[in-house]
């Protein structure tokens, strides 16, 4: 009978066959994604993700390198305003602005001028975020138009946005329609405004009772109404519609000679919807029945005054 082949401690037959490695049927849970991790797949690593600063978000790109640069400690933290806050202030004064206004150019005064303006990328973007921002408050339908219909043109109005000092924050472009051409009565289009009177008699109170303010400006406020009336517009530049089309408007542009008088009523029955009441000979000013608490507004600017910390 043969002789069964010996094997040693450290090594093994060529005729011994090996097992095939045991594989647990039991399916195994994925681990747990973190909450910054994308939906294409998992992070290897458990910490949890943090956006970065990124040179090309930066607007001022004459001041980018000078930006990242300021550094503290080993040259891995940004500075800290509780600790540095003089550098701070240079350090976000650098990223954060686009120049003084004395280095800029008059803005344009048309979109044909725009489109040759030395900052024609800036003020297009601009243009672009009125016309989102005028879609998304659904400002206008698309209309085929059927025979001869008056229609209003509109204008493009671009304007820098500075700061305090003087420097460039933001380029800006509001579309106004050339409400002038209108044929309306002065009774339609009488608005009525907030009188200083009130505004220093209010502040005389704040200051007597030391009462909180907090300040609020409506964004858009004119477009925040409806129009009464059918109101046609010629597509603006930066608008394409296909031929006999139009835009029949739904709220209140800037430039419509009845847009201040119904961006008011539209407030004023916003503020009564929520229980204030009207002080008498008093139309811009409300004030709470109970709760001394009262809401101030001239146009877009609204005061909310009252003792605020205590509700």
């Amino acid at each position: 009978m043969a002789s069964t082949p010996q094997t040693s401690s450290t090594t093994q037959s060529s005729s011994e066959v090996t097992e095939p490695p045991f594989i647990d049927p039991t399916p195994r849970s994925k681990p747990q994604t973190t909450a910054g991790s994308s939906s294409g797949g998992e992070r290897r690593s458990g910490r949890e993700k943090r956006p970065t600063a990124k040179k090309k978000d930066m607007p001022n790109q004459d001041l980018q390198q000078q930006a990242f640069a300021v550094q503290i400690n080993d040259g891995n933290d940004i500075i800290n305003p509780d600790t540095t806050p003089l550098a701070y202030a240079f350090y976000t004064a650098a990223t954060k602005t686009y120049g003084h206004q004395d280095d800029f150019p008059p803005p344009p005064k048309s979109w044909k001028e725009m489109l040759n303006h030395k900052y024609t990328t800036e003020f297009k973007a601009a243009a672009h975020t009125e016309i989102r921002a005028l879609t998304r408050k659904q400002t206008w339908d698309k209309v085929r138009l059927i025979g001869k219909v008056h229609r209003l043109p509109t204008i493009w109005v671009f304007t820098y946005k500075e700061d305090s000092d003087g420097f460039i924050t933001r380029f800006k472009a509001c579309l106004v329609v050339r409400g002038d051409l209108q044929a309306v009565s002065q009774e339609e289009v009488k608005a009525i405004t907030a009188a200083y009177r009130t505004f220093r008699l209010l502040y005389a109170l704040i200051a007597s009772f030391d009462l909180d303010v907090i300040q609020i400006n409506a964004v858009n406020a004119f477009i925040n109404a409806l129009v009464d009336n059918k109101v046609y517009l010629i597509p603006p530049k930066g608008i394409d519609l296909p031929p006999r089309f139009s835009l029949r408007l739904r709220k209140a542009m800037y430039g419509l000679r009845k847009s201040p008088k119904l961006w008011f009523l539209e407030m004023s029955a916003a503020l009564q919807s929520i229980g204030l009441k009207v002080v008498p000979n008093k139309p811009c000013l409300y004030v709470h029945p109970t709760k001394p608490i009262f809401i101030f507004f001239y146009v877009d600017d609204i005061l909310i005054i009252g003792h605020l910390s205590c509700y």
